[in-house]
């Protein structure tokens, strides 16, 4: 599926298509891998997320999460927060590396281990009709198939199940679209393809496999700028300058919670936020 000019600026053919040993690779060289605590903005990212998707959970579903990444490297801990949600919690990543990581996190505490699995999200390896949730945040924008994947989902959702999808806003406020490109030879090395889309855009894909949209918003205004700041200081050790990218990044978090007050600029968040319901 083509992405327009974002698939020129960041070169997609040069990179490895086999996207199981890039995501292996990508959990190999990451920032993350040396972290000493987690990041400020990691914990607004996880409040964001938490807030806009509680109200769609309810009943103990039975979830599924697409990408292990999160979970692999404690950024936002979400598969421990769905799975105390859930009746039952599955996961699924393309990347061997990344799942055992994501096991691993996930069962420390004791408990029983999470059911995290190795396989491709435009090919999900359950039955049809065997889940009550779907949840995708930044997952689908890495493969060019989104609508396969989108199609997938509603595959293996029973009927009036709910799919929570966040993906890479295209008008974002703070510009993180441009940003990507302009540090797209840093990201091919430590992350993936960081495409970006139009809130329209996504709501046509998810319309267009069978969903009902019942809500859609944006999410997460601190200036990306910040993150990555924050996030280099962080992971690679630059102690120097880590007391001001806290505080930085501290005070970005208290604007942001602002901001996100007003309905409009809300709209300008760097991720975009659907829940869509299948059909019956």
């Amino acid at each position: 599926m083509p992405f327009g000019p974002f698939e020129y600026f960041f070169r997609w053919q040069e990179l490895d298509p086999e996207l199981s040993s890039r995501w292996d690779r990508v959990a190999e060289k990451t920032a993350r891998l040396d972290l000493s605590e987690p990041l400020i903005s990691d914990d607004y990212f996880r409040e964001a997320i938490q807030n806009f998707s509680a109200p769609w959970i309810a009943g103990k579903p039975r979830t599924l999460k697409l990408d292990l990444y999160n979970e692999a490297f404690g950024t936002q801990d979400l598969g421990s927060w769905l799975k105390a949600r859930s009746r039952q919690f599955l996961g699924i990543d393309i990347s061997p590396v990344i799942a055992r990581r994501a096991q691993t996190r996930l069962s420390r505490d004791g408990r029983e281990k999470a059911g995290l699995v190795v396989g491709d999200i435009r090919r999900l390896p359950f039955q049809s009709r065997s889940f009550d949730l779907v949840f995708s945040f930044g997952t689908i924008e890495h493969v060019r198939e989104v609508r396969q994947a989108l199609a997938e989902a509603a595959r293996v959702l029973k009927p009036r199940g709910r799919l929570i999808l966040f993906v890479n806003n295209l008008f974002n406020l703070f510009g993180a679209p441009l940003l990507n490109l302009g540090l797209s030879p840093w990201l091919k090395r430590y992350t993936s393809y960081e495409p970006a889309f139009s809130p329209q855009r996504v709501r046509g894909w998810v319309e267009a496999e069978g969903f009902r949209v019942i809500q859609a918003d944006g999410i997460i205004l601190l200036p990306k700028p910040l993150r990555y700041f924050e996030l280099a200081v962080e992971g690679f050790g630059l102690s120097p300058l880590r007391r001001l990218a806290r505080g930085f990044t501290g005070a970005g978090v208290k604007a942001a919670r602002r901001l996100e007050k007003i309905d409009f600029l809300r709209r300008g968040g760097e991720m975009i936020a659907v829940v869509g319901e299948k059909a019956t």
